[in-house]
């Protein structure tokens, strides 16, 4: 997966996102007796993000981003709102027109996808960004399979997830024909379509170093030499045997322009 070493978390900019969380948490729990009970639940999920970031083994502190595992861990570092714009991103990559709702008047639907070719297909497209601890379940399936009632000429329903599907969502969405891709398929894609560039425009202490290919004719250029020299040296091997062919040849056309004449003669 060549994009994956493209992909370089920085140290200073990793420190810079930890530290501007631990100020917001303590912002937040310094004012969280004057707050109504929903600043106590912001505040839990920016702890609970912050000791995602700080815990999970699969983000490395320095250096590139080199396994899908560790790939799949910076994806649920993602904002979610942010999340459905890469999405919808990453598929008009794959050449799909998208189209993403506003919060306030998505009725559920996150992505609207369309194609034309090879033929007209309309997808609508639910972005879950998830922690490594959180699964998507069937509730979930059962309220987003009913998207496609909503909207005229709909062809199917996706579900893309950073993280993972419980065992009753994946058996209920084959029932009602929704397509589910996890975090594992989601970095598969990333790197059939060379999108490292996209993750690093949604995440900021992500930095995107395009590296040049290695062209496969080098190797060939050295072998040419050696390749040369060995058939120049066979060489004399392989005409022998055709000068040989040739005398045998020419005494062969001799006997027998011999023996027509005496036979004339008798």
């Amino acid at each position: 997966m060549k994009q994956l070493l493209r992909l370089v978390l920085s140290r200073k900019q990793y420190r810079a996102l930890r530290t501007a969380m631990r100020t917001a948490d303590a912002v937040s729990e310094a004012t969280n007796s004057t707050e109504e009970p929903s600043g106590s639940q912001s505040s839990t999920t920016r702890n609970e993000r912050r000791q995602q970031l700080t815990a999970n083994p699969n983000i490395p502190t320095d250096g590139p981003v080199e396994t899908p595992a560790q790939l799949k861990a910076v994806l649920q570092q993602m904002d979610p709102y942010e999340f459905e714009h890469f999405v919808a991103d990453l598929w008009e990559r794959m050449g799909w027109e998208t189209s993403v709702s506003t919060e306030s008047a998505d009725k559920g639907i996150d992505i609207t996808a369309q194609k034309s070719t090879p033929y007209e297909q309309l997808v609508l497209i639910q972005a879950k960004r998830y922690g490594p601890n959180t699964t998507v379940g069937s509730p979930e399936i059962q309220q987003y399979a009913s998207l496609k009632h909503q909207q005229s000429g709909v062809d199917k329903v996706l579900m893309v997830t950073t993280n993972a599907y419980t065992q009753q969502a994946c058996e209920l969405a084959e029932q009602l024909n929704v397509k589910l891709i996890d975090g594992d398929d989601l970095v598969g894609l990333i790197d059939q379509q060379d999108a490292g560039d996209l993750v690093a425009t949604y995440l900021d202490f992500i930095e995107h170093t395009p590296e040049a290919d290695t062209e496969p004719t080098v190797a060939v250029e050295d072998d040419a030499p050696a390749s040369a020299a060995t058939q120049t040296d066979t060489a004399p091997t392989t005409t022998e045997p055709a000068e040989k062919s040739a005398v045998a040849s020419t005494v062969w056309h001799k006997l027998v322009a011999v023996a027509t004449a005496g036979w004339i003669v008798l």
